[in-house]
């Protein structure tokens, strides 16, 4: 199976190299305890079809997650694009602002997690926490999310990259966020 990251406030995770692409049907099967698990239903995400069950986390805190929507549309996105918060300068952990109108790029640190939770078993409450921390959602971190950020940190310093993990746009069947 392909790795997918949803960021359930209807958007989802992907290096901002890639340009809007495959559209599926999915439904947000679960959302506790992180990550999410969804289901797509039709349409493709990159080359996952119809009956791919994946796990997902939130790029951005607070927003709708899609669980109890029923089927919703699907897009892979360069860049969160339903607002949330950026560091300013990219200096994580300094001041936060909201995210411009042209989305919000996956920072590599977070595609780590994903990564490391996918083939390693990290703690998904854990990565989610370290996720919000790192895409500025959330100013403070503690505990096992620290230890996983500084070692997505660290990572990332020593040339880390990488570009499986997607981000997927998430919208109900009128095109709403």
């Amino acid at each position: 199976m392909k790795k997918i990251l949803l960021t359930l406030a209807l958007v989802g995770l992907v290096p901002a190299i890639c340009a809007a692409g495959p559209t599926a049907t999915i439904e947000v099967l679960s959302i506790s305890p992180s990550p999410h698990q969804v289901k797509i239903l039709s349409g493709d995400l990159d080359g996952a079809g119809p009956g791919t069950i994946f796990g997902s986390f939130c790029l951005e805190y607070g927003v709708h997650s899609g669980l109890g929507l029923g089927p919703v549309n699907a897009e892979i996105v360069p860049a969160a694009l339903t607002g949330g918060m950026v560091w300013d300068g990219d200096v994580i952990g300094g001041t936060r602002s909201v995210a411009p109108a042209s989305g919000d790029p996956l920072d590599m640190r977070s595609a780590y997690l994903v990564d490391k939770w996918k083939n390693m078993g990290y703690d998904g409450a854990a990565v989610q926490s370290a996720i919000w921390y790192i895409e500025a959602e959330k100013e403070d971190i503690a505990g096992l999310a620290k230890d996983y950020f500084d070692e997505a940190d660290a990572a990332v310093v020593a040339g880390y990259l990488n570009y499986t993990v997607k981000v997927v746009h998430v919208t109900d069947l009128n095109g709403n966020k």
